[in-house]
């Protein structure tokens, strides 16, 4: 491995894994931290969509978090995200009459 700050190649050692499970290296030459290949953080596109397809189905967000073994929140949020895309309708006025 080379290090991406200073540059030096093979003085690197094992410093433990960062949040999402990847290794980090410590550079013996300039002390610094880093991961060579780091993982991405966020969930598959998949695992949004059927939790969106769950919640639709009538799923309250605590039940699909629980079902697909995330936060409720993270569950929220992508709903709203959802809905968000979805085009507004067409000829209705919102004030009230």
């Amino acid at each position: 491995m080379q290090c991406p700050y200073c540059g030096t190649e093979g003085r690197q050692v094992k410093a433990g894994l960062n949040a999402s499970g990847s290794q980090r290296l410590k550079c013996m030459d300039c002390g610094k931290k880093y991961t060579p290949k780091p993982k991405p953080n966020r969930y598959s596109d998949s695992i949004r969509a059927e939790a969106v397809r769950l919640y639709l189905t009538g799923l309250s967000f605590r039940a699909v978090s629980g079902k697909l073994s995330v936060n409720h929140q993270s569950v929220i949020n992508w709903v709203n995200e959802y809905a968000m895309q979805l085009p507004r309708p067409v000829g209705r006025s919102l004030s009230r009459r």
